[in-house]
């Protein structure tokens, strides 16, 4: 990554000319870094057509990825798992945020499609809060570079893939559009990100003009 980089965060729908890209992505990551059986990954399409997803391209490469699915979607994989918390399944202002993925300089990358993820939701919905769940070195760096918090008491086990301590997160998209900001510094003033919600009635009104 060079100063003064150019990055573009885009949501894509299944079927978008992107699409298979980021796939692919998904894939790589999961079967390469947390041994992913392919298979399990399946079920994604279902789960991707009632949920936003979003990415980051840098020269024409996707670098990173992730999914946020409603909490009154039909599917939740949290859910599936039993544990997304049962009172929250519907809630008008929850989700749960899954496939996160990035290569390249990965954690720049990751924490910028965050950041435009947080800024396009709280734009766009009515969705203000997330659970999510990694394993313990993805969760303490979710709570230390994004905001999340771990639920005690919470942990969990997955016996298909050898796992027996995921964590439980939660937090919220202003904490995640908080403690990214800072990735902003890092790219090229022209890069494409959303608006804030925070930047007042007068910004988004120029934007949305745009």
């Amino acid at each position: 990554m060079s100063a003064g980089e150019r990055v573009e965060f885009r949501r894509l729908r299944p079927g978008d000319p992107n699409w298979e890209e980021l796939t692919e992505l998904r894939a790589r990551v999961y079967r390469e870094r947390l041994e992913f059986d392919p298979g399990e990954l399946a079920a994604d399409e279902e789960t991707d057509l009632h949920s936003f997803v979003f990415g980051l391209w840098s020269r024409g490469v996707l670098r990173s990825t992730l999914r946020v699915t409603p909490a009154g979607a039909p599917r939740l994989e949290m859910r599936e798992l039993g544990v997304f918390p049962r009172h929250e399944i519907g809630a008008p202002d929850a989700c749960e945020i899954t496939r996160f993925a990035a290569e390249g300089h990965g954690l720049r990358y990751g924490e910028a499609v965050v950041h435009g993820c947080a800024r396009w939701m709280l734009l766009n919905t009515p969705i203000t809060r997330y659970y999510a769940y990694g394993r313990p070195g993805p969760a303490d760096y979710f709570r230390r570079a994004l905001g999340s918090v771990v639920l005690p008491g919470r942990d969990f086990g997955i016996a298909a893939r050898g796992v027996d301590n995921y964590r439980t997160l939660t937090g919220t998209m202003a904490d995640f559009e908080r403690f990214t900001a800072h990735v902003r510094s890092h790219f090229a003033p022209d890069s494409l990100f959303p608006p804030s919600a925070s930047d007042g009635p007068a910004r988004l009104a120029a934007s949305s003009a745009g």
